[in-house]
């Protein structure tokens, strides 16, 4: 080998180095980016509905791992795989208000145990889910910069956080992100699977802690099937669409990837749910019992275009609320993406994964039977595929438009973003894009403007802490207290305040409060709530863009409003005990 030469494969290893370290560093540094965003912000997100419950459940799960690992007495272990301690630690996958899977116990657990030492409670019992949010961000950002630049990795992960509501969810104690990510992962690791057949075990393990997390992450094998009935079952259904040969080893790779992936997350399921081990088959069917009937069981109205639905909305609903809710910028990307798939479905059939992706449950969640509340929640999945899309829209707007588009696009795009976070922060699960007008604009279309109790956080409380300065002050909430006793032991409820809810009478007598505290969700409003919103005047509010997300009154006017709506009907849907 001549010294030229030496030379040349000297500088192609140092090249080739340099690639595979910033192949490790850049999706790496996404996600440290994102988890120092989200612990930041953390503090300033109030604790929502559902994590009040979610964090008791994680500590039965916490007291019954000793009895099962490290028992005091021998053979006591037994005890702790017996029915009536796993009815008693186990409270998922059963009847509402325990219908969820554990997986997102099971995370927000370990996250707690590796960070209670050093962060706040709530933020411990929020970092398993903080950390898994992370985790994709940088996964996302491989796969895409891998296959179609970094350009579309690094926006399809941005999009991820940025966007206000998924960057509110990723921040929270509960299933619903957990579940998405992991949805989010499954599509990675198809693609990656069509490649290597390695990767069906991670898909397998994927789909099974997702479906272990929420009833919805069964779901999340729909957009596989799609792609495997579309590209090497019956390859007319997406024309021109066949996977070319020259790529394929074997024939049907995402077919091999199936048969390989979806016994693994049975498996998977099953060996996160202990309950399950002693009911293989009345476990599940109770878990699908229970999921499916929530028509009649726990029916939440919603307020949706100016109609109360008691329970499944219109079919439009998907299309409309990730209209208004999705940055417009982000959307119309979204949509380039969504074309741009289409059109190099043949020369690369992997991309067809995320239009199915997003999808699946913008179909599912438009059946009649489907529960239509919290906004776009419970098609989380749908929204943040939107990233990936939003992502290669602008790869391949860019290439047309030229190199100097690039930075223009990406600023304008991210910069919408960011202004819908601090117009609404720390409420940014009640943002509405300028198509509908922002908060104001969606309060005159007719959409709930807010539903998970996320404002009875620290601006809330920094009120009531003033007015118990003065004087002790009683606060009445028409919501279960589980969140506030949490936040009370944690020392978050200032010294002189009192709350009680509907269900609270602990002296065995109706408690008179000096406050009605009311959320602005219209959708679940009683006659006074309304005659409040109409006639009262609060003495305190939290507002955005002019709009007023949570208001609190005195607890005479609340009486007056109870008087004078006394001969109303309430909505069947409602009832106090």
């Amino acid at each position: 080998m001549s010294v030229s030469e030496a030379k040349a494969s000297e500088a192609a290893a140092v090249l080739s180095l340099r690639r595979r370290l910033l192949g490790i560093a850049a999706p790496l540094g996404m996600s440290i980016v994102a988890l120092a965003a989200l612990l930041g912000t953390s503090t300033h997100y109030g604790m929502v509905w559902d994590e009040g419950y979610t964090i008791r459940r994680e500590r039965l799960l916490d007291e019954w791992f000793p009895r099962a690992i490290a028992p005091v007495r021998p053979g006591e272990w037994r005890l702790a795989f017996e029915k009536p301690d796993l009815d008693r630690y186990w409270r998922f996958s059963r009847e509402e208000p325990n219908g969820h899977p554990p997986f997102y116990a099971l995370l927000g657990l370990a996250g707690w145990r590796l960070s209670q030492r050093w962060l706040p409670a709530l933020e411990a019992y929020r970092f398993g889910p903080m950390l898994l949010a992370a985790t994709t961000v940088g996964v996302i950002y491989h796969h895409l910069a891998r296959r179609r630049g970094p350009l579309a990795g690094a926006l399809a992960a941005v999009f991820l956080m940025a966007m206000p509501r998924t960057f509110a969810h990723a921040h929270y104690a509960h299933y619903d992100m957990p579940m998405t990510c992991l949805w989010l992962l499954a599509q990675v690791a198809f693609v990656a699977s069509l490649e290597s057949r390695t990767w069906a075990v991670a898909l397998g393990v994927a789909l099974g802690l997702g479906a272990g997390t929420k009833l919805t992450g069964l779901f999340a094998v729909l957009p596989a099937i799609a792609w495997v009935t579309g590209f090497e079952l019956l390859p007319g259904l997406f024309p021109g669409g066949t996977v070319r040969s020259a790529t394929t080893r074997p024939p049907r790779p995402g077919l091999r990837t199936l048969a390989i992936a979806v016994p693994l997350a049975a498996l998977t399921l099953y060996a996160i749910q202990p309950p399950w081990w002693i009911e293989p088959l009345s476990g599940p069917i109770r878990f699908l019992a229970s999921n499916l009937s929530r028509a009649k069981t726990q029916p939440l109205p919603t307020l949706y275009l100016g109609t109360i639905y008691e329970f499944a909305l219109p079919w439009h609903n998907t299309i409309v609320l990730t209209g208004v809710t999705t940055p417009v910028v982000v959307l119309l990307l979204e949509l380039i993406g969504i074309v741009g798939c289409l059109a190099h479905r043949r020369e690369e059939p992997w991309l067809m994964i995320w239009p199915l992706s997003w999808a699946t449950l913008m179909v599912i969640r438009a059946l009649p039977n489907a529960p239509g509340h919290d906004g776009i929640r419970l098609f989380l999945p749908s929204v943040a595929s939107l990233a990936v899309l939003a992502g290669l829209g602008t790869s391949w707007l860019a290439d047309r438009l030229g190199t100097g588009w690039r930075l223009i696009i990406s600023l304008v795009a991210v910069g919408e973003c960011l202004v819908g976070i601090a117009q609404t922060y720390p409420y940014t699960d009640s943002y509405f894009n300028v198509a509908i007008g922002g908060l104001k604009g969606a309060q005159r279309a007719g959409f709930e403007l807010t539903y998970y109790w996320e404002t009875a956080g620290p601006e809330f409380l920094d009120w009531a802490g003033t007015e118990a300065s003065k004087k002790p002050v009683t606060l009445s909430f028409p919501m279960d207290a589980t969140n506030h006793a949490l936040i009370r032991e944690w020392g978050g409820i200032p010294p002189g305040v009192r709350i009680i809810d509907l269900n609270a009478h602990p002296t065995g007598k109706p408690v008179e409060p000096d406050y009605y505290v009311q959320q602005r969700r219209r959708g679940l409003w009683y006659p006074d709530d309304r005659w409040l919103d109409r006639f009262g005047h609060p003495v305190f509010v939290i507002r955005r863009q002019g709009v007023d997300l949570l208001r609190v009154y005195t607890h005479q006017e609340s009486l007056e409003a109870a008087r004078r709506t006394q001969d109303e009907p309430v909505p069947r849907s409602l009832h106090r005990p």
